[in-house]
């Protein structure tokens, strides 16, 4: 993501991260930190990933979930797919979380 943000940027697309209601902008954050990723971030409105409402609002099933809005405000791509082998990616997101000391 901070690739295409790096490449897109300067064309006047706008990034945002949206995460789950359930989330924690401080281990948030620490991601971010260590990813270099600077783009605006926030938390969704509800009271979990069950019933996050952008989510919802734009059909994301898989987390993370890429959604494109054109500047007419359509939906242009969104993934909506879950990881192949939901194993390797969880083993994956748990080696970074730990790798930056996240819970």
């Amino acid at each position: 993501m901070k690739s295409l943000a790096d490449q897109y940027e300067p064309r006047s697309v706008v990034f945002l991260g949206i995460h789950t209601a359930d989330g924690d902008m401080q281990q948030i954050n620490k991601l971010k930190k260590s990813m270099g990723w600077d783009t605006p971030t926030g938390i969704d409105k509800g009271t979990s990933i069950t019933d996050s409402k952008t989510a919802d609002a734009y059909g994301v099933t898989g987390f993370p979930g890429i959604v494109i809005i054109d500047t007419e405000g359509d939906v242009a791509f969104h993934t909506g797919i879950l990881p192949k082998d939901m194993k390797v990616f969880m083993a994956g997101m748990e080696q970074l979380a730990k790798a930056n000391d996240i819970a």
